[in-house]
């Protein structure tokens, strides 16, 4: 038996120690992928919270024949759209929390750093346009690193159609991008 499945067996026996446990080893790693979703700090706590009320709640229905962090994902993947569906948040709305994440080394060099920020929001909201499946796909993959067969039962599809989401999400970013910049060529941004 694994860690997580020795921690979510003592919480069932009421040791919330072991919840205390378990929210530790994934909560930064959730965090920065609620982040890559939402790009604002204050969403992104509660979001998180929610996730973790839900797996404590829920705990009891986890079965163990899956990856817990595929049953922790798939929550939190449901959390964002129903959080987001309840705000009817405007794509083109970007928060500057994620600008603002720009290395300081090129602050040194204003007319570099004013580019890679104008750059970088421009990708930003491109993202934020896609549609939520694409974008949890995208974020999965070259952010947190997932595989397709682990996107695939989070976003409960197969993995192919989680492998197409993801390179339509990406032909969606670099077309978009390409046609802002006033460029026609599709394969110029690599994502």
């Amino acid at each position: 038996m694994n860690r997580d499945n020795v921690l979510i067996e003592n919480v069932l026996d009421g040791n919330t120690d072991s919840f205390s446990i378990l929210v530790q080893c994934y909560q930064d790693q959730l965090y920065k992928f609620i982040y890559k979703l939402t790009v604002s700090k204050e969403d992104t706590e509660d979001i998180l919270q929610e996730v973790f009320i839900r797996v404590y709640n829920n705990l009891y229905k986890y079965n163990n024949r899956w990856n817990f962090s595929t049953w922790l994902y798939n929550i939190a993947v449901n959390v964002f759209k129903t959080h987001y569906k309840k705000k009817k948040k405007n794509p083109e709305n970007v928060n500057n929390e994620a600008i603002d994440d720009i290395s300081c080394s090129i602050l040194d060099y204003p007319d570099v750093a004013y580019e890679v920020k104008e750059q970088r929001l421009l990708i930003i909201k491109l993202i934020n346009g896609l549609k939520d499946d694409q974008k949890i796909a995208l974020v999965l993959k070259h952010v947190q690193g997932f595989s397709y067969k682990e996107i695939a039962d989070i976003l409960e599809v197969t993995p192919e159609a989680a492998k197409m989401k993801v390179q339509r999400a990406k032909q969606f970013i670099c077309k978009k991008y390409n046609e802002m910049k006033g460029r026609g060529v599709y394969n110029e941004v690599h994502i």
